[in-house]
Formats: C-alpha cells, structure tokens, sequence
C-alpha cells in the first residue's frame, strides 16, 4: 500500500475533483469545499479502501485533512503513525 497519508490524500483529491495536491492542514468546507453529500462519499470510499466502517456522525466531526487522517488511523489497526 502506498503511505497510508497519501491514500487518504489522494481519496480527498478524487472526491473534490482536485488537480492540486491536498494538504494536510486544509480545512474540509472551507478550503476544499467538502458539503455533507460529499463527506458522506467520502465515508464510503475510505470504507472501501480500509476495509473499515466510518459512521457518518465521526465524519461530521472532522476539520481538516488531518482529523480524517488521525480519525481513520485509530479505527484501522496497524497502520503505521
């Protein structure tokens, strides 16, 4: 598997529909534009990916890249830090 931040980050990038590489700081909303429709999409396909149920409540929660990052890391055993 490629590094575990950059799968994420290239998940984000095809659910927003970016040519820009994602940073890990920005904002879900307010930089990339991510509204709850999207968010719900982007569950499933980090489900698909991860082999892991991510309830929509969790992803509500989520600011940046980065939460989703930290979010996804602890509900996948294993995943290097």
């Amino acid at each position: 598997m490629k590094n575990f931040e950059e799968t994420i980050k290239t998940i984000i990038r095809k659910e927003v529909g970016y040519h820009r590489p994602v940073l890990t700081l920005d904002k879900l909303k307010e930089d990339l534009d991510l509204d709850s429709l999207d968010r719900a999409e982007l569950c499933m396909m980090l489900e698909e990916e991860f082999e892991a149920p991510i309830k929509d409540e969790e992803a509500d929660s989520w600011d940046t890249v980065q939460d989703v990052i930290n979010h996804v890391r602890e509900i996948i055993p294993g995943v290097p830090q």
